[in-house]
């Protein structure tokens, strides 16, 4: 995000007003994705809707050291990806929460959710310092790649994983309330 951010304004010249235009179109893909990710988890499992989600957020990551042309046509695309992305983003984080909470025994919910809120976060001055690492060796397109790439390998580690042919969640007696 922090060289993403950076990419906008120093190579596609977008002005600062009109990036906050652009980043706010996400909360729509955000909303819609809340929406329908109930939905998708029925219709083809909870291991593909995160795994889906998780290649969304991956495939939209690249449309933006790929875009080019007028300003206009460049907010028009990233409002577009945003909104895709976000979607994708809030279907993965729906699905993994889900399968957290139903594989979690209830006396450790708690637990379970800080220490992966903990290690989400700590992961992100990590993410910033390596991509600002990456963008100055390779440059700020090439880093946004890399950052994509990055994203989608985490999918293999779900598909690989078997999670990819998990499609329903059912919990036993010592486990959190099946998700609805």
């Amino acid at each position: 995000m922090s060289i993403g951010l950076l990419y906008k304004v120093r190579d596609l010249e977008i002005t600062p007003w009109l990036l906050g235009g652009i980043l706010s179109a996400g909360s729509i893909g955000s909303l819609f994705g809340a929406i329908v990710a109930t939905k998708i988890t029925r219709r083809i499992g909870i291991g593909k809707a995160m795994v889906g989600g998780l290649l969304i957020i991956s495939a939209t990551g690249l449309v933006l050291p790929i875009v080019g042309g007028s300003v206009l046509f460049i907010a028009m695309v990233l409002v577009v990806a945003l909104i895709v992305g976000d979607a994708g983003n809030v279907i993965y984080s729906i699905t993994q929460v889900s399968i957290r909470q139903v594989t979690t025994p209830n006396n450790f919910q708690g637990r379970v959710s800080s220490i992966f809120a903990t290690l989400g976060r700590l992961g992100w001055p990590a993410g910033g310092l390596l991509s600002g690492f990456l963008a100055e060796l390779f440059g700020l397109r090439i880093a946004l790649f890399i950052g994509a790439v990055g994203t989608a390998s985490a999918a293999l580690w779900l598909i690989y994983g078997g999670l990819w042919k998990v499609s329903s969640l059912e919990a036993d007696s010592d486990t959190a309330p099946p998700v609805e």
